[in-house]
């Protein structure tokens, strides 16, 4: 998701894809946020920018890079980009399109006034799809190359946390998944388009047809892996964490390692932590304390060494925090016991 494909009349790619953790854009959300408004924003596309997504991307290329977006005919996201090469056909899908901030969220189509700000023609992106919806088949002569059918249909697909949540049945009215990885993710889906009053939350549609809420941070359990490979200079990483007996125990912590994530972006004072022990043998200690604990759903931990016990003591830990009487109701009753 969010990341920036450019192709020029003879579809050929312009520049290397801007990805979805690159922070250069910080310029540009700030004078989407700040200048247009993060209510105008809301207003538009259901969310504000963040420094990973297409739009800021967009306005980066205009500033930092003229003449080669003077070339721009189609602008795509990656998947779209392998679907465009097979069949085609100029697609996105409903739920990936969602983290551009070009899209106009509750009603599925792409928002006029944000193609304005960003001075983007329609032209220039592709049609939209729901997930499930067949955009084509194989080009003949790349079915003849591959060795298979013409008839093979392509798929409009689906963001990656959005497919995730087909997989594991988060789909319909107030499900929900945790999601940690190199960045960590939580997903309520739902039928009806909502809003979170903060803005906290990811407002999407969801790949069911329907729409989803989604709290994202950037570094996940990436820190982890971060703190085994390059501090502890391991990559025994449950061996390591076979040391860990009593989590937090001496409260020591460093800064937040997440680098332009949902949370510390979007929340000021938004403070994470890792804690460990003076021998370097505890790890795992994620914690989200500055958001202030309202609807947010995304306080997020690493979750390296997946043998280790350890992540799901920390889940535990976190789920009796979110049963406090300072949060508030949770929407998807996920964290009930």
């Amino acid at each position: 998701m969010h990341r920036l494909v450019t192709l020029d009349e003879r579809d050929e790619v312009i520049r290397p894809a801007i990805l979805w953790n690159d922070g250069r854009t910080a310029e540009e959300t700030d004078y989407l946020n700040q200048v247009i408004g993060k209510e105008t924003l809301s207003g538009y596309t259901a969310n504000i920018a963040f420094a990973g997504f297409t739009a800021p991307k967009i306005l980066w290329m205009q500033k930092h890079e003229p003449d080669l977006w003077k070339r721009v005919k189609k602008i795509m996201l990656p998947k779209d980009y392998l679907a465009y090469r097979l069949s085609g056909t100029f697609c996105t899908d409903y739920s990936d399109a969602s983290g551009m901030l070009l899209l106009d969220v509750e009603h599925r189509a792409w928002s006029e006034q944000m193609l304005e700000i960003c001075h983007v023609e329609r032209e220039q992106l592709p049609k939209l799809y729901e997930s499930y919806e067949v955009v084509g088949t194989l080009k003949p002569e790349i079915a003849e190359e591959l060795g298979l059918s013409p008839e093979v249909k392509i798929i409009a697909g689906a963001g990656d946390n959005a497919a995730a949540a087909v997989g594991t049945g988060t789909v319909g009215e107030g499900r929900c998944n945790l999601s940690l990885g190199t960045s960590g993710t939580l997903f309520i889906s739902s039928e009806k388009f909502g809003v979170d009053a903060h803005n906290a939350l990811h407002s999407f549609d969801h790949a069911d047809g329907g729409y989803h809420l989604m709290g994202c941070m950037l570094s996940a359990a990436s820190c982890n892996k971060w703190w085994m490979d390059e501090i502890l200079k391991t990559t025994e990483y449950a061996r390591e964490q076979e040391k860990i007996k009593n989590l937090g125990e001496n409260r020591v912590f460093f800064p937040a390692l997440s680098d332009g994530g949902a949370l510390s972006a979007q929340r000021p004072g938004c403070e994470s932590h890792v804690s460990w022990n003076v021998d370097g043998h505890h790890t795992g200690r994620y914690d989200a304390g500055g958001v202030r604990r309202r609807s947010v759903r995304s306080q997020g931990f690493p979750r390296g060494g997946a043998q280790s016990g350890h992540p799901d003591r920390t889940l535990q830990d976190l789920r009796r925090r979110c049963k406090e009487p300072a949060v508030e109701e949770d929407p998807c009753g996920c964290f009930k016991p």
